[in-house]
């Protein structure tokens, strides 16, 4: 077995791990158990609360900026510091359009995000000019009532 394993560049106890789980379970055995924690993070929620207003504060700050201050306030507060790559993660699950509302503005926001916005686009001619009723051929409207095929 040591042989085998050398010569595969796997570590002897894992070939002896792998081959005791084939004799206990078979093929099923050697499948990878999924960990019952993840997706879960062992932070503090106050402090997963800082990540994301550091986050969406204006000026936008960078990701190694916000995991410097979120590590010095977990230090001073005796909480778990969190990884980088904890920190990068929060602040890439936060919804981009909250991201652009709090940093570019409301108008940035409303401009990439707002439905009228882009519906008020959508009906327009290559001119520029808006659609309405009249400029369809073969409608016509009255004052108060729907268009009407003319």
């Amino acid at each position: 077995m040591a042989r085998v394993a050398r010569e595969r560049g796997i570590a002897l106890r894992t070939a002896e791990r792998w081959l005791h789980q084939y004799r206990q379970h078979g093929l099923p055995g050697l499948v990878r158990k999924a960990h019952v924690n993840r997706g879960q993070r062992k932070l503090e929620p106050e402090l997963q609360r800082l990540i994301e207003g550091l986050a969406l504060r204006r000026p936008a700050l960078s990701a190694a900026v916000i995991h410097r201050q979120a590590s010095t306030i977990a230090k001073e507060r005796g909480w778990a510091v969190p990884s980088y790559a904890c920190v990068h993660a929060i602040i890439r699950a936060l919804d981009p359009a909250l991201v652009t509302l709090a940093q570019a503005g409301p108008k940035a926001y409303g401009e990439q995000y707002d439905l009228l916005y882009r519906r008020r686009l959508a009906t327009r001619t290559r001119s520029g000019r808006p659609i309405t009723p009249r400029s369809i051929s073969g409608f016509s409207t009255t004052r108060n009532s729907l268009p009407v095929p003319g």
